[in-house]
């Protein structure tokens, strides 16, 4: 998983991305939201309200 930020310089280089995705929060197949949903089957970012 890569986020894109504005105007920051990764310290590695990437050799695999498997998806990009914007600066948001996302949880789903193996990351959780405060110990919740890590095992929902896709992966999905938390709405800004």
């Amino acid at each position: 998983l890569k986020k894109i930020f504005d105007n920051r310089k990764l310290e590695r280089d990437i050799d695999f991305v498997g998806a990009t995705v914007p600066n948001v929060y996302v949880f789903g197949n193996g990351m959780d939201y405060c110990e919740y949903y890590r095992n929902v089957n896709g992966v999905y970012a938390i709405k800004k309200i």
